[in-house]
């Protein structure tokens, strides 16, 4: 016997929280409008590795028309199958690739506290919808944005436009993302204003996967995590668990940036303890 979604319109499902669905994006938007009405904290989807990005873009505008009626989750998993990871993509890359008008249904659930995302290429996003997500999901705890493949999209988010995470996600903790540090911002973007003359600044914030972020100028990419993230203490990348990458300029280059992070932390301490014993 077929069962079709109207032989469940009866079924409001009262105490349904966590949700584990796996299959293909067609037959998971099947199943959203099953789950309208039922109190959901943790959904968790997984999708073929072979799903373009405009397919999962359906997924996400199927869960932000169906708004859960006793409040949005706080838990998100939409991601690739991990058992086909690493694996190169054939066809270009952006088509594999989240963009951000696709990610913006998503914005829709505005109580996330953990959001786990993958597409086979990662997500292509520019600085104004990093703002705009942060902002959206002010809850954030945690934040995987992971491409399932080895193939990514060239990132065009700079490591400035983590700055809205910072300011306005203050409970963010961990944060997997790729982001073009080739370049660091002058330290007056810092500010949260030019009126308030105050700089950006997260003390929840601790791990950062930066996956095959491009970057160049170690010191001074550390200086700027480590002045908005002060209490920073782990960087990996997707490289760190393949030893023949241990020579490559990227990962060695993020090494570096981690190395010295807690040395500035140590510095920090140090000036603060000697500028409080002279005032005595």
């Amino acid at each position: 016997m077929k069962i079709t979604p109207s032989a469940f319109s009866d079924f409001h499902f009262p105490c349904l929280r966590t949700l584990v669905a796996t299959g293909t994006v067609g037959a998971l938007c099947a199943i959203i409008p099953l789950i309208k009405y039922a109190p959901i904290d943790d959904l968790i989807a997984t999708f073929p590795n072979s799903t373009p990005s405009h397919t999962i873009a359906q997924l996400y505008a199927a869960l932000a028309t169906a708004t859960m009626s006793d409040g949005p989750p706080s838990l998100l998993h939409l991601s690739c199958d991990k058992s086909l990871a690493n694996t190169l993509i054939d066809p270009p890359s952006v088509t594999f690739a989240i963009h951000g008008t696709q990610l913006r249904s998503l914005f829709h659930f505005q109580f996330l506290t953990f959001v786990e995302l993958s597409a086979p290429a990662g997500f292509d996003l520019d600085n104004a919808t990093v703002a705009d997500m942060a902002l959206a999901w002010p809850h954030l705890q945690t934040l995987e944005l992971r491409a399932s493949n080895y193939t990514h999209v060239k990132p065009r988010v700079t490591l400035g436009g983590l700055l809205p995470l910072a300011q306005y996600c203050l409970k963010l903790r961990s944060l997997h993302m790729s982001f073009d540090a080739s370049t660091v911002p002058e330290w007056e973007t810092l500010k949260t204003s030019a009126k308030k003359k105050k700089r950006v600044r997260q003390d929840q914030f601790q791990k950062l996967h930066v996956a095959q972020s491009p970057v160049e100028k170690s010191l001074a990419v550390a200086a700027f995590l480590s002045s908005v993230f002060p209490k920073l203490n782990s960087i990996t990348t997707d490289l760190d668990q393949n030893p023949a990458h241990n020579s490559n300029a990227l990962r060695k280059n993020w090494k570096a940036v981690e190395l010295v992070i807690p040395v500035l932390r140590n510095v920090r301490a140090e000036e603060k303890y000697w500028t409080g014993r002279g005032r005595h």
